[in-house]
């Protein structure tokens, strides 16, 4: 699904620039989770979404372009709205009708171009009409029927993440698929690409709803607990590190090239009750920030069971 900046939030509800600011710092939030977590999402905006009035007093140039504006700040906002893509270039060439609200045509508009791409809007907050969730419209291309379309509409970051994930969610049928959409599934953990060729090596419906609920689990924990507090035993899941003699004798078979091209001993992992599959992970400390996956299969040698 493709992203869309809703120009028809620009409804001039800003007192001042410093409410503005605010307000397309909101903005750019929900632009960086889709970009992050949605990777191969494009986020179109409107080509005359400069002469958009965001406040009564100025349009959206006058105010990014204005001296005392933290350039900075609006840089990544700048950059969309100056190079694109624009979803007119999509309309141009449909023939196609939107009403809103029954009675309100917002042909040519973003809402149409949700609906033809099958789409999301992302919206200021504390517009009049377009704060809300999702947006119900009629559309109709050439000669064919209305159909009836509901629109998500996010103003904040916190829900458009968690439409993105539930999307990500309820498209994966096989390791090919979470290979692909494994960051928008789960963006603050690091795979090793040689999970890829593992994961083909495991039999997806027997193991993947154990699998992607332990990941979900280091996700959520590496998320919410500050990396001084963390605890990786207190994941939600059964973690631990391999013993010393363990990793002695077989540490080689544990070590996996990270995607940063450093290749790391993976000593912790996870352990799925009621089948022989584990997940081997690698945490920050003092050589990287990220918190890496390793491996994820069946049980790897050890001293008590070298198979």
């Amino acid at each position: 699904m493709h992203a869309l900046i809703n120009e028809l939030s620009f409804l001039g509800q800003v007192k001042d620039r410093g409410q503005c600011a605010c307000l397309i710092v909101d903005l750019m939030n929900i632009i960086n989770v889709v970009s992050r977590q949605a990777g191969d999402a494009n986020v179109y905006a409107s080509r005359n979404l400069l002469e958009k009035h965001i406040s009564k007093r100025f349009t959206v140039k006058d105010f990014i372009y204005d001296r005392n504006t933290d350039k900075s700040t609006m840089r990544g906002f700048i950059i969309i709205i100056t190079r694109g893509p624009y979803f007119e270039d999509l309309l141009d060439n449909i023939d196609h009708e939107c009403i809103i609200n029954s009675n309100n045509d917002v042909t040519n508009s973003c809402i149409a171009a949700a609906s033809h791409m099958s789409g999301f809007l992302i919206s200021l907050r504390d517009s009049v009409i377009y704060d809300y969730t999702p947006v119900e419209v009629k559309y109709k291309e050439g000669t064919g029927d209305f159909q009836l379309i509901e629109i998500p509409n996010f103003i904040d970051s916190v829900n458009a993440a968690k439409f993105i994930t539930g999307q990500a969610k309820g498209e994966i049928t096989s390791w090919d698929i979470f290979w692909i959409r494994r960051e928008a599934l789960f963006p603050k953990l690091k795979f090793c690409e040689c999970i890829n060729d593992q994961l083909n090596r495991v039999n997806f419906r027997t193991y993947s709803s154990l699998v992607l609920r332990h990941l979900k689990c280091m996700n959520d924990y590496i998320e919410e607990v500050h990396v001084n507090e963390r605890d990786y035993k207190m994941m939600g899941v059964e973690a631990s590190v391999e013993s010393k003699i363990t990793l002695f004798h077989h540490g080689h078979k544990r070590e996996f090239d990270c995607f940063d091209g450093i290749r790391r001993r993976f000593s912790w992992h996870s352990k799925q009750q009621g089948q022989n599959i584990r997940i081997h992970f690698y945490p920050p400390d003092g050589t990287t920030g990220d918190f890496h996956v390793g491996y994820i299969g069946k049980h790897l040698p050890t001293m008590s069971d070298p198979h």
